[in-house]
């Protein structure tokens, strides 16, 4: 199993209810997909199969949708396909197994994202 702890949540102009300048935008989700590139080459782990991911989201503020986050990810996520340690992120290759959204101090927030090859007959946590 990869684990990637990143110090960061997703930027509010790449989340599901932004409002953002499309050039504000595109500028957010280049820099989020190329930090998915750069993290995946980092692992230097050969390509996986078909893939489970979930994330562990901390966050200060009080009122936070987790579904936004998670769509916040997608650029990163296609860092990685762009660096071919999954092969797509498309749902018959990449299952998302959840995501979880705890509530920190300010200064703590970030994203824990757990990704692991599916098996055939077992798609839980593989350790």
């Amino acid at each position: 199993m990869l684990r990637f702890d990143l110090p960061w949540l997703p930027p509010a102009e790449v989340r599901g209810n932004s409002r953002a300048h499309w050039n504000t935008r595109r500028l957010a989700v280049a820099k989020l997909r190329e930090s998915g590139h750069t993290h995946a080459l980092d692992t230097g782990h050969e390509p996986l199969g078909p893939a489970c991911i979930r994330f562990e989201f901390r966050h200060w503020k009080a009122k936070t949708d987790l579904d936004n986050l998670i769509i916040g990810m997608k650029a990163w996520i296609d860092g990685l396909v762009d660096a071919g340690l999954i092969q797509d992120d498309s749902g018959d290759l990449l299952q998302h197994e959840g995501a979880t959204l705890e509530r920190v101090a300010k200064g703590a927030e970030g994203v824990t994202v757990y990704l692991w090859e599916k098996r055939a007959s077992n798609d839980q946590l593989q350790g």
